[in-house]
């Protein structure tokens, strides 16, 4: 790729972490920050309009278990589809959910 690409000219910086979601009741994006990868995000993360406070706590179980565990300890896990994990497994509500769908 390095011999295809001007790396240079592509200006590439890291993502900041977090997701952009567009909600149908505001119309517009909102910030759902990582504030366990980002402190100074946590005030973002906890005012952003995506989902409850209740979810917002559902959170950190998942990233926790995503950040303590090794990939091949969370490819050998039971196998689920994505929907069922967050639903029964973390407990997040259809709202949350369908935000990021």
């Amino acid at each position: 790729a390095k011999k295809l690409l001007d790396y240079e000219a592509l200006e590439l910086s890291k993502f900041e972490p977090g997701a952009l979601v567009f909600t149908g009741t505001e119309g517009e994006l909102f910030k759902v920050a990582d504030p366990i990868r980002r402190p100074l995000d946590l005030f973002v993360a906890l005012t952003a309009p995506v989902g409850d406070f209740a979810d917002k706590i559902r959170v950190l179980p998942l990233l926790l278990h995503v950040f303590t565990t090794s990939v091949d300890d969370l490819f050998a896990e039971e196998e689920t589809d994505t929907l069922t994990c967050l639903k029964e497994r973390y407990g997040f509500s259809d709202a949350f959910i369908s935000e990021f769908m």
